[in-house]
């Protein structure tokens, strides 16, 4: 198991943080985003369950269908909010995507699983509500230390009307990326990607875009905003003062998670 795990985490770091000289276009990475809401008394229940459906995705990399998974949540969620759990199973091409939704006998996936725990996770229900399920697909990264980051900082963006994702990755490559890396280098950041929402999507999505910067913890990430504005100065100074800026899209939301489990120990 750990030999398997060890090439397959070896796998997520070359597919999902590479650079775009890497060639994003033949190679499909999707993130599928599973957005709960626990329900009130059960978060020891919960996080119980988890641990043994963590289970179930080591079964699912060492059979090479899915290359990892994680649990995130969101810490400044309340009762009002839809969801405050967020699981994320990485998805190497069509061919795994097909199978992540296609038929499978849950059986074959119990392995190593006490009776305890298999009740549990035919119990899933009763702990936890699905809010929604998104699909993305990873459009361009970069990175110095791949994996699951422990604190993830997310931007959402709506296109404008004519603007194709390709669009807005052509112009990430030539004005953040140069910025990104710096930051990169000098250890602020672990990585930075972009994904395309591809489900749901359509004109009625309320947002196409993800950017993600991941950070190895909170103190980073709060230090991340003024050091980020530093580089940006010195990378575009040609613009500042001048009232430009970047027109393509309209920035919907953020939201900031926290790492609470992933198979990659």
């Amino acid at each position: 198991m750990k030999n398997v795990l060890k090439t397959m985490l070896l796998i997520v770091a070359l597919v999902l943080f590479s650079t775009s000289a890497q060639g994003q276009d033949e190679q499909k990475t999707f993130v599928v985003c599973t957005y709960m809401k626990v329900k009130p008394g059960m978060g020891q229940d919960y996080i119980k369950m988890e641990k043994a459906w963590k289970k179930i995705h080591y079964n699912r990399i060492d059979k090479g269908e899915i290359l990892g998974w994680g649990l995130y949540t969101v810490p400044n969620a309340g009762t009002s909010n839809d969801y405050n759990m967020i699981g994320v199973t990485i998805l190497d091409g069509d061919a795994q995507m097909a199978r992540f939704y296609g038929d499978y006998v849950f059986a074959d996936y119990m392995k190593g699983l006490s009776q305890e725990e298999i009740k549990i996770v035919q119990n899933t229900a009763t702990f936890r509500d699905v809010v929604r399920e998104d699909v993305y697909r990873l459009k361009d990264a970069l990175a110095k230390n791949p994996g699951f980051p422990n604190v993830q900082w997310l931007t959402s963006h709506k296109l404008h009307k004519g603007v194709s994702p390709d669009d807005f990755v052509k112009v990430e490559k030539k004005l953040v990326n140069p910025v990104v890396q710096k930051l990169i280098d000098s250890n602020d950041i672990q990585f930075f990607g972009v994904y395309q929402r591809v489900l749901p999507s359509g004109t009625s999505s309320t947002f196409d875009i993800v950017r993600a910067y991941g950070y190895p913890d909170l103190e980073t990430m709060l230090a991340f905003p003024p050091k980020w504005g530093a580089e940006w100065a010195k990378a575009h100074a040609n613009f500042m003062g001048t009232g430009w800026k970047i027109d393509d899209h309209d920035d919907v939301a953020v939201e900031l998670w926290k790492k609470v489990d992933c198979t990659c120990d």
